[in-house]
């Protein structure tokens, strides 16, 4: 009683269609509440983390504590990791519920992450995770409601840009050549991002090939849909590449102003994917 059967949905597609778009919306709704909910909590982790640092009686406990919630988290994401490959394999992989393991996957990997940077890093740790959850939980939202793609682009300047702000204080002004060159750690942060940048180019030209879909071992995932276009993928790792180089190479004063032109960029990016979505 109240069940539809196959015969109904042979004859009632458009009910049928009805239904699945109102249980996608409500899963997209319940993950989008999850998402809050879970910035919220970890916002109150880190107030609780950072008045256990300012007092001097709970320095050590908030440390210790900050270091085993860390290993537990990171515990759970492996977990969660195994799960999810097992259950790709055996093809019982749940969709439309907010807490299975392939989401799970995600919200431990940022508190594992956060609760490393608290103890490690102390209070600053604390102020940098601040940062972190916001930005993390708006790519969560981004990978949601936007292409897979348009979220590899949000990645990639967002990177860019935190980049050129260590770049604008971290170095001075002038070229590379007046203020003297040094292998110091934005020489290394410059080196890195570039090979991260190429690994990213590298991973979209391999999901092109596989036309939408990444092979990892025996298993397959679909990316993106058959139809997408690279070509902004590739613009975005060329330009944000060139834009880390410059604010390197022409010093601090340069690396500021790059900031608000990789955001610039990444504004004209969502205006084009939220025009294309429409």
């Amino acid at each position: 009683m109240g069940e539809i059967s196959p015969y109904s949905e042979r004859c009632c597609p458009v009910i049928m269609s009805k239904k699945k778009l109102r249980s996608a919306d409500d899963y997209i709704t319940n993950k989008i509440l999850t998402v809050f909910a879970f910035s919220f909590l970890m916002i109150l982790a880190l107030m609780t983390a950072y008045r256990g640092y300012s007092n001097v009686d709970t320095v050590v406990t908030t440390y210790y504590a900050s270091l085993i919630l860390s290993a537990v988290g990171a515990l759970a994401f492996i977990v969660c990791v195994i799960m999810t490959v097992m259950a790709s394999k055996n093809g019982k992989e749940i969709k439309n519920k907010v807490f299975c393991a392939k989401n799970m996957t995600v919200f431990t990997l940022i508190f594992a992450v956060c609760m490393f940077c608290v103890g490690y890093f102390t209070l600053e740790g604390v102020k940098m995770m601040y940062v972190f959850v916001p930005a993390a939980a708006a790519l969560i939202l981004i990978g949601m409601l936007y292409p897979l793609d348009f979220l590899g682009i949000t990645a990639v300047c967002s990177s860019g840009a935190i980049l050129q702000w260590y770049l604008s204080s971290a170095t001075g002004d002038g070229m590379i050549w007046s203020r003297g060159f040094k292998l110091g750690t934005p020489f290394y942060l410059v080196v890195t991002a570039i090979v991260l940048i190429s690994f990213y180019a590298i991973f979209v030209q391999r999901v092109k090939i596989g036309d939408g879909k990444f092979n990892l071992g025996k298993n397959t995932f679909t990316l993106v849909k058959k139809n997408t276009k690279y070509n902004f993928s590739y613009l975005t790792a060329a330009f944000i590449g060139f834009c880390v180089f410059l604010g390197f190479i022409c010093g601090g004063g340069i690396a500021y102003y790059l900031i608000f032109v990789s955001f610039a960029y990444l504004f004209i990016m969502a205006v084009y994917y939220t025009i294309k979505m429409m």
